[in-house]
């Protein structure tokens, strides 16, 4: 039964992708085979530079992404970048949309993508997406690596919805081999997705340095992970040299832009997120100590060309303080949290349906390190028969947090 919905979803997804939904803006322009054949994967971008002359890039993920340990922001990786497209084509008008927020990793990104970064609120559709999770998935998601492939592939998808025009580049920042940036690595490969190391190039840099200054630790980066101004010029001069090949002096036959919502090939993962949907706290059923407040689960983000603009996640959440019980009816394939963390941390379990109860907990013992206060996620269930189900979630005492909202996939 459960190869037979897997396979029933995969055609389903098929459906979804030659949709935009719940997205505004993005071209539908036929691809052609000359498009087809195009070898570079920003010939779109190069188009719409050279052709239509506007450009706007977007940039979503982590606190690297945010930029504020440049500490001047304008020297960060992502205005850096930008300026750096500026050069190259003068007379183009250049948008840029930084949607980097502290702490997220892919798993919050899906929920955020439409609200945050794919949308015309205050700037143009994006045509580029430039995607950054690799460190924030290693250090703070919680799922296996089915999970976060599902993930990835869920990110790229949901940019296509939008945007089916949109070209996507993945920056990796870590500076080891772990599972996230092997994942990117290998799905970007597989969907012709440009991939730029900047983590390997900054270690190699962080070494050199070492080497010649006995163990400075603090030039390239600010406390071993964020980069300072320096370090984040490592990051461009690696951008600049993967990129600069793949926009200069490109064959075109043609101005139509390439379709990536009908050129993908199919998703290596079963049950993609593909409509990322929030049932805000007003709509749950609550008993024990939770109660409902207009306290917001607000992200600190720049927004459109260095305007700081804090993005509401959600309107109001639940304030938990000990033993609750959360009730919600849904229906989709995936379930998640949107939580406020701080110091406390919390403790709970659940169960959809009639099944097994299962547990998470963020205290002394178990991911001890997320006990600050920042936004997160954390998905419960990846793979739920479609329909409609009922979640069951129990907080214990020792929980102190704001609940945003429960996380579908409807």
């Amino acid at each position: 039964m459960l190869n037979a919905l897997k396979k029933i979803g995969v055609v389903f997804m098929a459906i979804l992708l030659t949709t935009t939904m719940g997205c505004v803006g993005g071209n539908n322009n036929e691809n052609t085979q000359a498009d087809r054949l195009t070898d570079s994967p920003l010939s779109n971008t190069y188009k719409l530079l050279t052709n239509k002359k506007k450009l706007t890039i977007s940039y979503i993920g982590g606190s690297i992404t945010l930029g504020t340990s440049a500490g001047d922001i304008r020297k960060s990786w992502t205005n850096l970048t930008t300026e750096f497209f500026r050069e190259e084509f003068p007379k183009a008008n250049i948008e840029m949309v930084n949607a980097g927020v502290s702490d997220t990793a892919t798993n919050f990104g899906i929920f955020r993508l439409r609200n945050d970064l794919m949308n015309e609120n205050g700037h143009d559709m994006p045509d580029l997406v430039f995607v950054e999770f690799t460190s924030n998935d290693f250090i703070y998601a919680s799922q296996d690596e089915d999970d976060l492939k599902r993930q990835i592939e869920s990110i790229f998808f949901n940019v296509w919805q939008c945007n089916p025009n949109a070209e996507i580049v993945v920056v990796s920042t870590n500076t080891g081999n772990f599972i996230s940036r092997t994942l990117y690595k290998d799905l970007s490969e597989y969907y012709g997705i440009t991939f730029i190391d900047v983590g390997f190039a900054l270690r190699k840099a962080m070494r050199e340095k070492k080497s010649d200054t006995e163990g400075d630790i603090y030039y390239y980066t600010t406390d071993k992970l964020h980069p300072s101004a320096k370090g984040y010029e490592i990051y461009l001069d690696e951008i600049k040299r993967v990129i600069k090949p793949l926009i200069t002096n490109l064959e075109i036959k043609d101005n139509k832009l390439k379709d990536y919502g009908k050129s993908a090939p199919a998703a290596q993962s079963d049950y993609l997120i593909l409509n990322p949907s929030v049932i805000a706290a007003e709509k749950l059923s609550i008993t024990g100590s939770a109660k409902l407040t207009d306290k917001k689960i607000s992200l600190n983000q720049f927004g459109a060309n260095l305007t700081q603009a804090p993005a509401e996640f959600t309107k109001s959440s639940l304030a938990i303080n000990g033993k609750s019980t959360i009730t919600a009816e849904f229906s989709g394939s995936a379930l998640g949290v949107a939580v406020m963390l701080d110091k406390m941390g919390f403790e709970m379990r659940w169960r959809v349906d009639d099944g097994e109860w299962k547990e998470f907990a963020v205290n002394e013992k178990s991911w001890a390190f997320q006990r600050y206060r920042h936004p997160q996620v954390f998905m419960m269930e990846h793979e739920l028969s479609d329909g409609k189900h009922t979640v069951v979630i129990e907080f214990s005492e020792n929980t102190d947090i704001l609940l945003g909202g429960i996380l579908v996939n409807m």
